[in-house]
């Protein structure tokens, strides 16, 4: 039903700014109809900038001012959390009044397909019979269930192992891009999730091109996808990555020649001149 609300319903907040949140909801409830609920939806680990949201402080103002927030963890499930629970557990709210639910998708760290809703057997309840989107879906099949139970179980038993690992190739990342010269990494990232700035979405394309051709699989991410000014490469590290893989890819990004995508640009537009 949220999902089809009218949009004069919904509001925006500042990117992980609970001040700009209360001034939010306080607007809001001068304007709540009677017996409406408000409900808040944030990512726990952010997909572009690879940033934690301010989970404790969030949940402070909803419980406040009566809101109830929703989690998506699909980023941060596997990696975050004593046994990859995610920011929630790792913050210790995951007890928390104002939390409604945690969403769990199984298509990152767990290396499957799926997702769990983690919440109160009231929610739940309500999500099996109401919940159109899972009434009228296919039953997952018996391998995908053994499938995520069994991921789950990896992430328990070698989980600290894994995550040791791949922090190690994160601080390795970081620290290779900070000593060198080049493209500037977006520093708001302590994740996996790492972000190279790469200024107009024909720049963006022609590196990652560049860092192909020297077998780094490393995607551009393009206006309108995020902001005019904002385009870069994002760059996603895993236990499996080696320090040497870590290593050949900060000096790839280093090797990028500042006029790339420009010349590859004015070539375009001569050929186009010329047609």
């Amino acid at each position: 039903r949220m999902s089809r609300t009218l949009s004069e319903n919904v509001r925006r907040f500042k990117h992980n700014d609970p001040a700009d949140l209360r001034r939010v909801l306080e607007d809001a409830l001068t304007e709540q109809k009677q017996d409406r609920q408000i409900f808040i939806a944030v990512e726990s680990l952010y997909s572009m900038d690879g940033d934690i949201a301010p989970l404790s402080e969030i949940l402070d103002v909803a419980h406040q001012l009566g809101a109830s927030v929703i989690v998506d963890e699909a980023h941060a499930s596997g990696l975050y959390g004593e046994h990859g629970e995610g920011v929630a557990v790792q913050e210790d709210v995951h007890g928390h009044p104002a939390l409604l639910c945690t969403v769990h998708t199984f298509g990152k760290s767990f290396g499957c397909h799926g997702a769990v809703c983690a919440t109160q057997p009231w929610l739940k309840e309500f999500l099996v019979n109401y919940a159109r989107p899972f009434i009228y879906s296919t039953a997952p099949s018996l391998h995908t269930m053994v499938a995520m139970r069994e991921a789950v179980e990896i992430v328990k038993e070698r989980g600290e192992e894994l995550r040791s690992e791949v922090f190690k190739r994160v601080g390795l990342f970081i620290e290779g891009l900070e000593l060198g010269r080049g493209l500037s990494r977006m520093e708001r990232s302590s994740s996996p999730i790492q972000a190279v700035r790469t200024p107009g979405n024909h720049f963006s394309v022609e590196t990652a091109a560049f860092l192909r051709a020297r077998r780094f699989d490393v995607r551009a991410i393009r206006a309108p996808t995020v902001p005019a000014g904002e385009e870069r490469l994002r760059v996603i590290l895993h236990a499996h990555n080696t320090e040497n893989d870590v290593l050949q890819l900060v000096e790839a990004i280093r090797a990028v020649p500042d006029d790339l995508g420009s010349a590859s640009e004015a070539s375009q537009m001569e050929g186009t001149t010329g047609s």
